[in-house]
């Protein structure tokens, strides 16, 4: 799949703005790790973003995630409209490193439980980094293995 601009030339905005703009796919990737690869591999954009309800399982989600990890993408976990008070995708931030969340504005009650959430696991765990901590190379390369 390419995707072109008006011109008829290949869409890499990534690829002019990406270096200091976080551009992050929504319903380009719809949370499927073989879009996410294909938007890398074509510099569609730098980031993902992954929502678990979307792509309809926990493995399928964690694939999503690796796999934009894998490529150099940023990942950011969010709801999706009709949400409920349910507070995984806070605990699936934190866990996988992702460091960034997706919730709205904190004016509704199924979005203040994500962010409460998120400060229960701050206050557990003061010693928990913030985000994805980077890999090295040799852990890189066991991952392709």
């Amino acid at each position: 799949m390419r995707f072109r601009a008006l011109s008829g030339r290949p869409l890499r905005v990534c690829s002019q703005f990406g270096d200091r703009t976080q551009l992050v796919g929504d319903d380009l990737y719809v949370t499927d790790m073989r879009r996410i690869a294909d938007g890398a591999r074509n510099h569609y954009s730098n980031a993902a973003l992954i929502k678990p309800n979307q792509i309809g399982t926990v493995s399928a989600t964690l694939d999503a995630i690796e796999t934009a990890r894998r490529l150099g993408m940023a990942s950011m976990v969010s709801h999706r409209s009709g949400e409920t008070t349910d507070t995984f995708i806070a605990d699936l931030v934190v866990g996988t490193g992702v460091g960034q969340i997706k919730t709205g504005a904190p004016a509704r009650g199924e979005r203040v439980a994500k962010y409460n959430r998120l400060l229960e696991i701050a206050d557990e765990n003061p010693g928990l980094p913030y985000g994805l901590a980077l890999a090295s190379a040799e852990e890189l390369a066991a991952i392709d293995n």
